[in-house]
């Protein structure tokens, strides 16, 4: 079984949950458990080893508990990092595991290089390896909002890269 830690609001908790679980549904994945974290149990969940986690916006386990994230993120094999909230991924250079980051911010990995009505252009700005060990090369591609904001599109379009095989 995969674990995926989740960061966020509490307001986007339940949507990034079933984000995720559609997603996986969509892939034939079935064994991914989805963990919230929070300072209130980031310390008890120092001993899980998470496939990813995944930091979409500002949250006290950010500013209050870096520490006991850092000890989380040792064990971790990609962190997905919204740029555009107040934690850089400067702060977590030193571990080793791949940073995939993501918005606005012109250097981030994944960025949106324009957006019009309905449709998003996604830049992948460096080489991405995915979890069957193929490089997913620098590129455009257009994708559908389908109703949702830009950040969602951009967080599933990062999962579809690390979870699909190149022929799929």
């Amino acid at each position: 079984m995969a674990f995926v830690g989740i960061i966020t609001s509490p307001q986007k908790e339940s949507v990034t949950e079933k984000q995720l679980q559609t997603l996986w549904r969509e892939l034939g994945i079935e064994k991914n458990q989805i963990l919230l974290i929070h300072k209130h149990n980031i310390s008890s969940m120092q001993h899980i080893y998470f496939q990813i986690v995944m930091i979409q916006q500002d949250n006290p386990v950010l500013h209050e508990s870096m520490d006991a994230l850092k000890v989380l993120l040792e064990h971790c094999e990609y962190v997905i990092l919204n740029t555009d909230i107040a934690m850089q991924p400067e702060k977590l250079k030193h571990l080793k595991l791949q940073i995939i980051t993501y918005g606005f911010h012109l250097k981030s990995t994944i960025t949106a290089s324009s957006l019009e009505h309905d449709q998003v252009q996604l830049c992948v700005q460096r080489s991405i390896q995915n979890f069957h060990h193929q490089l997913i090369e620098p590129g455009e591609v257009s994708v559908s909002l389908h109703k949702k904001d830009v950040y969602q599109v951009m967080e599933d379009f990062i999962l579809r890269l690390l979870y699909q095989k190149n022929n799929e």
